[in-house]
């Protein structure tokens, strides 16, 4: 009865960058920080992506070109950022931290 859930919230900029994409691509990013400690506390988890597939997806394009990469070696990028996000939401789930995409279509 003393436990409680923990929510994250994460959500997208006018310009369609995503604070959700960047704590995850980025080595530094606190949201490994954030779900490592909700495992050792024990307390329910939620991450509560306030956006859909589309936004998540125009976050990793727009992090990538904001990077100067461009053609294949964006290509290359995307692939790759799309990956460690895929990864990631598996290695929560597998966790019982729950990922949820706010939108329509909210799972790839």
């Amino acid at each position: 009865m003393d436990r409680i859930i923990n929510v994250e919230l994460k959500d997208f900029s006018l310009d369609g960058q995503s604070d959700y994409v960047a704590s995850i691509v980025n080595s530094g990013g606190r949201l490994y920080r954030q779900v490592l400690k909700a495992r050792e506390m024990g307390d329910p988890f939620v991450i509560a992506v306030l956006g859909g597939d589309d936004e998540v997806a125009s976050a990793i394009a727009r992090s990538v070109a904001a990077m100067g990469f461009r053609g294949q070696e964006a290509e290359d990028k995307i692939i790759e950022y799309a990956h460690m996000l895929e990864i990631f939401e598996a290695n929560c789930e597998g966790s019982n931290i729950r990922v949820w995409r706010m939108k329509e279509r909210p799972f790839w």
